[in-house]
């Protein structure tokens, strides 16, 4: 059987990496031929319309948001140092991306790209936020742009967004009700699938769960990209606070600090924050940066995943507020839940000293995901031995 795979390996981000990664190395276990579709999402004119209408316009009629963004863009571009680390970043990340894939030829449309996927015998839609109200409005990731009876599938794909707004519920109904096998990373997701079409859908392992810390290993390799002890502390939002509680965790233990700056926008916060800056990290140091971390403090999901992978003392916070519409939280929140770590989710107000006592009941934790990891694998075949 060969498979065509739709991902996010084309976003520079560490996540987005590491589950297409394992995505496509689980395909290569359980079926003839896998490789990811060369496409990089562009939206069509109406899409971009769309778009505009109904997620830009409203941020750009707030302008304390807009003069915000506009200054982290333009501080990002006029300064040197943050370009150049931006460059760097990049560099290791394509370098891991050509070491680790096979991908289809190059398509430069979506029209190129549903052609390309329709020589192979199904497509499968990966993990991560590919189905947020923007991408719905794309149309890309739907996979809507396939033929009704072409086999589909949908791997632990996420909405991103706890509620779908009103906008993209008719289209989110359509396509949903032409991917035969759908499921979803989230339990929110699960719950958005049945209010649109009626239907139960599991909730499967993010893709980076469907191997363990030692199979992660055995990919990435064992080099270590700092020696010594240390804190790794790594943030995509800006928020002061949880900066504020990491400088707290090293008073308490003595421990340097080691980070990377987040290069979506600049940050001042993240500056000089580290004691020591990888900010030239690949996807395999960042992995191997959480493995040989002796505490993990992230608002990463990914990071949380890996720590949790590698049994690490760590903590966890929201990136985005509670109540924002663009909050992520639902993902931390449904992993956290079903494996029982809520007392890794920080708001910032716990007392340091309380929580670097609290230990982790690891070889529990470890009985949960193997059990929904051996579920999550056996889903996914099912899946893809299914015939038309």
């Amino acid at each position: 059987m060969k498979v065509a795979l739709i991902c996010n390996s084309y976003i520079r981000n560490y996540g987005s990496i590491l589950q297409s990664l394992a995505c496509y190395l689980v395909l290569k276990e359980m079926v003839d031929e896998v490789a990811v579709v060369n496409y990089v999402d562009i939206p069509t004119e109406k899409a971009k319309k769309k778009i505009f209408r109904y997620i830009l316009l409203p941020q750009l009629l707030n302008p304390v948001k807009l003069w915000r963004k506009f200054c982290k863009i333009y501080h990002g571009k006029v300064d040197k140092d943050f370009s150049r680390i931006r460059q760097e970043r990049s560099l290791a990340m394509e370098k891991f991306v050509e070491d680790f894939f096979c991908f289809t030829e190059k398509c430069d449309s979506i029209s190129d790209a549903s052609r390309m996927i329709q020589s192979y015998d199904k497509v499968m839609i990966s993990s991560d936020q590919l189905w947020g109200p923007a991408d719905i409005l794309r149309g890309y990731h739907t996979l809507e742009h396939l033929p009704k009876d072409f086999p589909k599938v949908a791997y632990g794909t996420s909405f991103g967004v706890s509620i779908l707004p009103d906008f993209v519920k008719d289209s989110a109904v359509s396509f949903l009700k032409n991917i035969q096998d759908v499921s979803v990373r989230e339990q929110s997701g699960a719950q958005i699938v049945k209010n649109l079409i009626a239907r139960e859908v599991p909730v499967v392992v993010d893709p980076t769960f469907l191997f363990d810390g030692a199979k992660w290993s055995k990919v990435l390799g064992n080099r270590k990209p700092y020696e010594g002890a240390y804190i790794f502390a790594f943030f995509l939002g800006g928020t002061k606070s949880h900066r504020d509680f990491v400088k707290k965790v090293q008073k308490e233990t003595g421990l340097p600090i080691v980070s990377m700056q987040f290069l979506d926008e600049y940050l001042d916060s993240d500056v000089n924050f580290a004691d020591v800056n990888m900010n030239n990290a690949s996807p395999a140091d960042f992995v191997n940066l959480i493995r040989f971390a002796d505490i993990v403090i992230t608002d990463s999901f990914h990071a949380s995943v890996f720590s949790i992978q590698y049994h690490k003392k760590f903590f966890t916070f929201d990136r985005y507020p509670s109540k924002s519409k663009n909050s992520r939280n639902s993902r931390i929140e449904s992993l956290f839940g079903k494996l029982g770590l809520q007392d890794r989710h920080l708001n910032g107000t716990e007392k340091v000293g309380d929580l670097l006592v609290k230990t982790i009941d690891y070889e529990r934790i470890d009985e949960v995901l193997n059990s929904w990891r051996l579920d999550s694998r056996a889903y996914l075949k099912s899946a893809l031995n299914k015939k038309k």
